[in-house]
């Protein structure tokens, strides 16, 4: 079509059917000859500041919207094009303000709550994601974005069950949304379906060639599976793609510690600290894997590290308190461990407080070192990590340990193990004296996988001990048969590397 006319008017108009047609330069050139006849004219400046965009120039389509809103500073679409600008040069605290303005202007507008709510949820303000998604969803029902949206920030605030409705509804208008699918995916693995997220992730890699997000949730499947070598084909994926992504830098570390690889594992914590050297807690991570090799001086090195950057984090005092005792610097030891008992409420308090009494016992200490280990083993017993639900034993937390039982494992059998009197410690169970009673191998209630497991497929390794619940061969519990189930001081870790 051939345009005779110079005015600003036949030049917008001409650049408007140019971006149909998708030449974006060529419309752009319009709507700057439009401004040179017209410079305050709102539709060309508005126009070329949303192609400007397009091209990534983001302070010039700025400069387009601040025209504009000189002249007319309750243009809501404005205002929004204005805060889509600044979230693109990461500056979402004056894009919420921007938002702000045009939703007073237009409260109606369902996209302007959906920029809102998206930014907010990336500041980890969820609660208020959470309202403008409700917002928008006022508006417009069905919109399978929105639905979308709200399912995602459902599961950031651990409301999951929630969540899949939404993403479910989302799904049902737009089926072929991976974004949506992997975010059910992600859902259904905090609700412990794990078999299900990795079916829903699959669909997910099957509706568009898989990028970063996909993999990621992929991978941290495959590791609540424990299959560990396919989580990490799925760091390796990332990192093709970006191989400075972090958490799949640190990932991939976790997956190799996991399969024992923990020379290899260092290797790729060492090249996410070449990235973030302040990370105290990748620095502990990298100590707990150098502890597994027995190379204690270096480990320590990296604690101290650690320590200096955040000298709060309790998992390193308790850490470097282990390594000391390796090192049989017990005194040392014993001020790390005190370091974590600050805090009665700390997931490491009563550990710190058994190894402490245990130090206290190799000092020669003996009086100090049982004062600490019945305060742990009574701290234990009524921690919640350790309670044994009523559906499952037959008995509430209170009973879980009788008398008698702890005649069984008492601080100064304790104390004798620890002494090396025993020889390889890793797993006692106590077995009664009625040897009229079978020989079992008695299942363990296990909180951390919510099931009974055999005693030898126990997974945490940071418990002092729990009760055993004999199983017979009608698969009938019997919670009063007196087995009960003590570990201490094996070659096994006492924390996990992630915790």
């Amino acid at each position: 079509m051939d345009f005779l006319a110079n005015d600003s008017k036949n030049l917008i108009n001409k650049g408007n059917l140019l971006v149909e047609l998708g030449h974006l330069k060529e419309a752009a050139e319009c709507y700057a000859n439009a401004l040179e006849n017209d410079p305050d004219n709102p539709e060309a400046l508005l126009n070329l500041g949303n192609l400007l965009i397009e091209f990534g120039r983001y302070s010039d389509a700025i400069e387009c919207y601040n025209k504009i809103l000189t002249a007319d500073p309750k243009n809501s679409v404005t205002w929004q094009q204005k805060g889509f600008a600044l979230l693109q040069l990461n500056k979402p605290e004056e894009a919420i303000a921007c938002f702000d303005f045009s939703i007073q202007n237009d409260p109606k507008n369902s996209y302007t709550f959906f920029l809102l709510g998206s930014t907010v949820m990336k500041l980890g303000k969820y609660f208020e994601a959470l309202q403008c998604f409700n917002k928008a969803l006022e508006i417009q029902p069905d919109h399978p974005i929105n639905l979308m949206e709200k399912g995602i920030v459902l599961t950031c605030l651990n409301e999951d069950q929630e969540a899949l409705i939404y993403l479910d509804r989302s799904l049902a208008i737009y089926p072929d949304n991976a974004e949506a699918l992997i975010a059910k995916g992600e859902a259904l693995r905090h609700l412990g379906r794990y078999a299900e997220s990795l079916a829903i992730l699959n669909e997910a890699q099957n509706k568009e060639p898989p990028q970063i997000e996909l993999w990621l949730s992929k991978g941290v499947t495959f590791d609540c599976l424990n299959q560990h070598e396919d989580a990490l084909g799925c760091w390796e994926q990332i990192l093709k793609i970006n191989p400075d992504y972090l958490r799949a830098l640190a990932f991939k570390a976790r997956s190799l510690y996991r399969l024992n690889r923990n020379g290899e594992a260092i290797i790729w914590i060492e090249k996410y600290l070449d990235i973030v050297p302040d990370d105290a807690g990748e620095w502990n991570n990298k100590a707990r894997l150098l502890i597994e090799l027995n190379r204690y001086d270096e480990a320590l090195s990296c604690i101290n590290t650690a320590l200096s950057i955040d000298d709060t984090l309790t998992i390193a005092w308790y850490r470097k308190g282990i390594v000391l005792d390796h090192l049989e610097r017990y005194d040392e030891a014993i001020l790390c461990f005190n370091k974590c008992l600050t805090d009665p409420e700390s997931d490491y308090y009563f550990k710190a407080l058994w190894k402490k009494g245990r130090d206290l016992d190799k000092l020669g200490m003996k009086a100090e070192s049982i004062e600490c280990l019945n305060e742990a083993e009574l701290g234990y017993t009524g921690y919640p990590f350790f309670d044994i639900p009523e559906n499952v034993s037959g008995c509430d937390s209170d009973q879980a340990f009788t008398d008698s039982d702890r005649d069984v494992f008492t601080s100064e059998f304790d104390i004798e193990c620890q002494s090396n009197e025993i020889e390889n410690e890793e797993w006692y169970y106590s077995e009664p004296e009625d040897e009229s009673l079978p020989e079992i191998d008695p299942d363990i209630w296990c909180p951390e996988i919510g099931e009974l497991c055999p005693l030898e497929d126990f997974p945490s390794r940071s418990c002092p001990f729990g009760r055993c619940i004999y199983r017979d061969d009608d698969d009938e519990f019997d919670e009063n048969f007196p087995y009960l189930v003590g570990f201490w001081g094996s070659n096994q870790s006492d924390d996990n590397i992630y915790p």
